[in-house]
């Protein structure tokens, strides 16, 4: 999955020597382009593991789930700097936190992936490790 990432993510842009030798790199397509390079370092990619989010009960299974997708806004908290949010949104985003609501926590991967594509211009690829791991223990 980090390899996944490492490909699409904008933040490799400038790391094309990551695929070099591999077959993705050397792919071409019928007409003897390189078939994958251009999509390389191009989007904004959400990769979340919830690989640790073990719980026994519901309200604990949604309070380490709150700890991942905090951990989420809190590394992207560049998207509050300059006009991209409104005041409502940037209001919704200071209510992402550790033990924030249960509806919150449904809906915050979906807006920071509006939130992300509004400043990328680009779709988002969200990437979720272990995402059945929550709802198997809890």
């Amino acid at each position: 999955m980090s390899m996944i990432e490492c490909f699409f993510s904008n933040k490799y842009a400038d790391r094309s020597d990551l695929f070099e030798g591999l077959s993705i790199w050397k792919e071409k397509s019928s007409n003897g382009e390189y078939k994958y390079r251009k999509l390389q370092g191009i989007f904004p990619v959400i990769f979340l593991s919830f690989a640790n989010v073990k719980a026994t009960s519901y309200e604990e299974m949604i309070f380490k789930i709150s700890r991942v997708i905090t951990d989420l806004y809190n590394e992207n908290d560049y998207l509050l700097e300059g006009n991209l949010l409104n005041e409502k949104e940037r209001e919704y985003y200071h209510n992402i936190k550790l033990g924030m609501d249960a509806n919150l926590v449904t809906d915050a991967i979906r807006s920071m992936a509006g939130f992300m594509r509004r400043q990328y211009g680009q779709k988002v690829i969200i990437l979720l490790d272990e995402y059945d791991t929550p709802m198997q223990n809890a």
